[in-house]
């Protein structure tokens, strides 16, 4: 059962706690600046917005896909950066939930428009096929590059935004950022390897093989 099924029927009160408190979280998991939003279950026109670091003055923000406020009191920032995940909502109905952060490694793939090969054995456990590729550049009020992209990637699970760094998805907040923090690791190694020749990519059926012996092991894969 998708982790989004858990939270059908809760009130959009309720929703938007639940979100406050999985984003105040993730620093555990991703240390350092970040966002995320979750798209609210049952509505396919709202989603929960909100930062990593809990403030006073700053908590979750309730939008509608058309870019307005329906719950909370937005600031700058989160009224810049909605664009963003509503080019990924819009572009992705699959899509549950979306994180960012600035994490140096997946920033510096970005900046060198060079997409995330699938090189190390985790990054099929965590739902990666082939390459998670890089869209243009577009200020943090423009979404448009992103919604361009994974409407050509219909099942990739993250995606480099240009110049800036990685966004990355799941069915919850804490399970994008855990994605996050794997595909950190995976570009660390790939920039390490490049220093011994270069990282060689697994095989074309590696995903497959992948998921085939974490069934045959009786463990649940999440990120499939």
């Amino acid at each position: 059962m998708s982790k989004q099924n858990e939270f059908e029927g809760v009130d959009l009160f309720r929703f938007a706690q639940i979100v406050e408190n999985q984003l105040a979280d993730t620093p555990r998991t991703v240390p350092g600046a970040a966002n995320g939003a979750w798209r609210f279950p049952g509505d396919d026109n709202l989603f929960v917005i909100g930062s990593a670091a809990r403030h006073p003055d700053r908590g979750v923000v309730v939008f509608n896909f058309q870019g307005e406020v329906v719950h909370g009191a937005p600031y700058p920032a989160v009224r810049e950066y909605a664009p963003l995940y509503i080019g990924i909502f819009t572009s992705r109905p699959d899509v549950k939930a979306a994180f960012h952060a600035h994490t140096p490694y997946l920033m510096a793939f970005s900046t060198a428009y060079r997409p995330l090969r699938n090189i190390h054995i985790s990054q099929p456990r965590f739902g990666q096929r082939d390459v998670l590729p890089v869209t243009r550049y577009s200020p943090r009020d423009d979404g448009s590059p992103l919604l361009e992209t994974l409407r050509d990637y219909p099942e990739i699970p993250g995606v480099l935004h240009g110049n800036h760094g990685a966004f990355v998805f799941g069915d919850t907040i804490s399970e994008a950022a855990t994605r996050l923090k794997f595909f950190e690791a995976a570009a660390q190694i790939e920039l390490l390897a490049d220093q011994l020749g270069g990282a060689r990519p697994l095989p074309e059926d590696a995903y497959d093989d992948i998921q085939r012996a974490i069934r045959k092991s009786g463990a649940t894969s999440h990120f499939k």
